[in-house]
């Protein structure tokens, strides 16, 4: 049988700031797509004079993966030579994770391949509003960075309400006044069926393969318009931890199209010295920002303090000795119960636990003077305790939140369903 995915065609519309791809999966790969469904992303700007090899970018990019794993050919029209040059190398940074890509024939042939030459200077970078961001941006900021955000990775296209509280967070900023705000849509996690998941041991799609070069390639068509000649984007862990995760300095480094480079940024740097640089910036400007960590889909506002992600930025705000609250959190009295019973429950991914061994350094060298207390000293000295017994045991990988997860990544639409249903109950 031929099985093949085929991308025909970019086209505008939406008065230029809108490309919609039409693409089809064939024979085998009918499983990965329903039917022809659209993929489109969308900006803020006209994007009439890019052209149609760099408008190409951002489909190939969460195709070419789909491809590699599936052991499928990829077909398209035409694509910008540079990015193409720069997935080969992708590529065979993921076949060091997963050798099985090795035994596939999943070539992209590419009818023509053209060198463009897109002129521009000016960097920019993806911002998300959260710990790595902000590390990102204050080590930066002196570029004059435009901030890209984009709604349909970690905000699921379909959640207005939360893309609108990032929005009004990064535009009232005052940090961020001088810089350009650009935001980009696009269905990254909803245009692919559940059998894409399947086509890795864990599941985890868009973390363990596609983000990476998902978001950095929505930049392409923009940077054209732009002049970008640089992207950064934050690294989500360092050099201390090898795990496999779709976005790091081998893969995103590597990701390039015309004049346009992509640098993986602050991965020499632990997440204890990115809440440091923070405080210290906020410290010197005597103005603290406002961070955007949570992405509890039963939040109800900026962050939710109380999923594992909130709790262990504020500890680590307050290992600093600011009061998280300062930053955009809200602490609860009781937050050194509820940091204890996620210690003991045990850690479930070698990242996370990395994370907290960070912290456990820190404490074994920071005086409780030092610490702003989020609660009685004795129940701190609890959690110092119980972390020290649980970072020497193995990994505990929770089945539940695994199956959470693997439900999520599969059936987005339906899970933005539930979440509609579930917040109007609450």
């Amino acid at each position: 049988m031929d099985s093949r995915i085929v991308i025909e065609r970019a086209w505008l519309s939406h008065a230029g700031r809108r490309i919609n791809y039409i693409y089809e999966g064939v024979g085998q790969a009918a499983k990965f797509f329903l039917g022809r469904p659209l993929f489109y992303a969308e900006y803020e700007v006209d994007l009439s004079q890019v052209p149609e090899s760099i408008l190409l970018i951002p489909l190939v990019a969460n195709l070419a993966p789909i491809a590699w794993f599936s052991g499928l050919p990829l077909e398209a029209p035409m694509l910008d030579a540079k990015f193409f040059t720069a997935l080969g190398q992708v590529k065979a940074v993921f076949m060091n994770d997963y050798p099985e890509i090795l035994e596939n024939q999943s070539p992209i042939l590419v009818e023509s391949l053209i060198d463009n030459n897109i002129s521009g200077s000016k960097h920019a970078m993806l911002f998300s509003g959260g710990v790595d961001a902000y590390a990102t941006f204050f080590r930066h900021q002196e570029e004059g960075l435009d901030l890209i955000s984009i709604c349909g990775a970690d905000i699921p296209i379909q959640d207005v309400t939360q893309w609108k509280r990032l929005v009004d967070l990064i535009d009232h900023e005052p940090l961020l006044e001088t810089h350009s705000k650009q935001k980009i849509k696009a269905n990254l996690r909803d245009f692919y069926t559940y059998h894409v998941s399947l086509l890795i041991p864990t599941r985890a799609w868009w973390g363990a393969v596609q983000h990476g070069l998902a978001l950095n390639s929505l930049v392409a068509p923009l940077s054209t318009i732009r002049g970008y000649s640089r992207i950064y984007i934050a690294s989500t862990h360092t050099e201390a931890i090898k795990i496999k995760w779709g976005s790091s300095p081998e893969i995103d480094n590597r990701i390039a199209w015309s004049n346009c480079s992509v640098h993986h940024d602050c991965y020499e740097f632990t997440r204890m010295d990115k809440i440091a640089s923070i405080v210290s910036t906020s410290n010197r400007v005597s103005r603290e920002v406002c961070l955007r960590v949570c992405y509890s889909e039963l939040s109800d506002g900026l962050n939710c303090s109380t999923c594992e992600k909130c709790l262990r930025t504020m500890f680590g705000l307050s290992l600093m000795g600011v009061d998280p609250s300062r930053y955009g959190f809200a602490p609860s009295r009781d937050a050194y119960s509820k940091i204890l019973q996620i210690i003991l429950k045990g850690f479930s991914t070698e990242g996370i636990r990395y994370l907290w061994w960070q912290f456990h350094q820190r404490m074994k060298v920071t005086p409780v003077s030092s610490i702003y207390l989020l609660g009685e000293e004795p129940a701190y000295n609890d959690v110092f305790k119980a972390l020290a017994v649980q970072l020497d045991r193995p990994v505990s990988v929770k089945r539940l939140s695994t199956m959470k997860m693997a439900i999520i990544e599969s059936f987005p639409r339906f899970f933005s369903l539930y979440l509609k249903i579930r917040r109007r109950l609450l």
